[in-house]
């Protein structure tokens, strides 16, 4: 047993204490910070990125639904019952006619015969829209509109056998009237 004491007596240096030196702890602990930054870095570049992604993916959503709402409306502008195009169709207007006494003031709301444009199935504006009209009064300044004027999907019996244009209501999301025809002439 002596001999393994005085083995490892000699194997020592005298006067060296076991641990760490100052410069050894230091260099541990800025590797350590550095690890620490870079890890910190990583969990707040990857929250922006999610935070983006989620922002993105609300974008995509809204805009899936808005053009599943707008799709049907424009997929039928220009639809106008049994006959194929609006020069068939007697009382229709263009934007330099007077005011027609059809709609009385409904007619002039949105602007001088504003549903009776029929030669003008899909109309839009970029941030210049001016009329004050709107669904559920709520009307924007200066807002990006689309105008579909069409027929109503809504099956409505003739009145006679002729089948005059009638117009039927008034849209609370659309300014243009619901109009049924049975003939391929119609005045309104």
């Amino acid at each position: 047993m002596s001999q393994l004491r005085s083995n490892h007596r000699s194997l020592s240096v005298p006067g060296r204490a076991a641990g760490l030196t100052l410069v050894e702890l230091m260099v541990a602990m800025t590797i350590g910070l550095v690890l620490i930054v870079g890890a910190t870095q990583v969990y707040v570049d990857s929250s922006g990125a999610y935070r983006v992604n989620e922002t993105t993916a609300r974008l995509q959503e809204n805009a899936r639904y808005v053009l599943s709402v707008l799709e049907p409306d424009i997929r039928m502008s220009g639809y106008w019952g049994l006959t194929n195009h609006s020069d068939t169709i007697v009382g229709k207007a263009l934007p330099t006619d007077a005011q027609s006494a059809l709609g009385g003031t409904a007619a002039s709301t949105c602007g001088v015969n504003f549903p009776l444009l029929l030669g003008f199935p899909v109309q839009g504006t970029n941030d210049s829209y001016t009329a004050t009209c709107a669904a559920n009064s709520a009307a924007m300044p200066n807002a990006d509109t689309i105008t579909v004027r069409r027929a109503s999907a809504v099956t409505v019996p003739p009145a006679s056998a002729s089948g005059p244009l009638r117009v039927c209501s008034w849209s609370r999301t659309s300014p243009a009237p619901f109009v049924r025809t049975s003939t391929r002439r119609s005045t309104i």
